[in-house]
């Protein structure tokens, strides 16, 4: 009788253990028929704004009055062109590029999504706008006398979730930054050594001397600059 009852147990176990596997390979199964149908629904919705996106850049559609005559031509001067140039960067995280056009004198930031395009951000035309390889943007204002930054990160519409700023200012007017001069990060007075430990990852000085942002996207030229 014992034995009988450890054959009905052990016939019990496999089966359930049977009926175990194939649900959990099922569910794997499901899992990656469900992650190949996600990446094509995706990889559609990215050719499409590509597709999209180049009609803009060729000058077939506009967002409303913006088109790439308005953004790249100087008013009165049909046969010119601002330096103008593009990039294709997912800055909204969702996994879907944005396109940026940037003239001398226009910024726009637009996107893909519901079947439209429309404009994500409007960064122009003062101050100057950076768009980061990490989703975020940094602007700066410069004067005579000081450089202003602001970093931003902005959701999925567009709207500011995130800021810092950091500042200098050449108190004394002797044209350079140095110790004696005011050094603000996050509305904190620091030291010029200091707030230049705590913005290095923002922004670094080149082989020029000249301050540059990191970590900027990747441009393609349109039109080169003028002089």
């Amino acid at each position: 009788m014992i034995k009988k009852y450890k054959v009905i147990l052990l016939v019990s176990i496999l089966a359930l253990t049977a009926c175990t596997n194939s649900k959990g390979k099922k569910a794997a199964d499901n899992s990656i028929t469900n992650n190949t149908q996600e990446k094509e629904i995706q990889s559609t919705e990215v050719e499409k704004a590509i597709k999209v996106y180049n009609e803009f850049l060729d000058n077939k559609i506009s967002v409303g009055e913006i088109d790439m005559n308005f953004i790249t031509i100087p008013t009165g001067e049909p046969n010119s062109h601002y330096g103008t140039k593009y990039a294709l960067f997912d800055s909204n995280g969702d996994e879907i590029p944005e396109l940026h056009i940037c003239s001398a004198r226009y910024y726009y930031v637009l996107t893909y999504i519901n079947e439209k395009l429309t404009i994500f951000k409007n960064l122009s035309p003062y101050p100057q706008y950076y768009a980061l390889t990490n989703g975020a943007f940094i602007c700066h204002h410069f004067g005579s006398d000081s450089d202003v930054y602001n970093y931003y990160i902005f959701d999925y519409l567009g709207n500011e979730v995130w800021s810092l700023t950091f500042s200098k200012y050449d108190k004394n007017e002797n044209n350079v930054y140095d110790k004696n001069d005011e050094y603000i990060f996050d509305e904190v007075k620091v030291s010029k050594k200091i707030w230049v430990a705590l913005t290095e990852k923002y922004i670094y000085v080149n082989k020029k001397g000249v301050e540059k942002i990191r970590n900027e996207i990747e441009w393609t030229v349109i039109y080169e600059e003028t002089t």
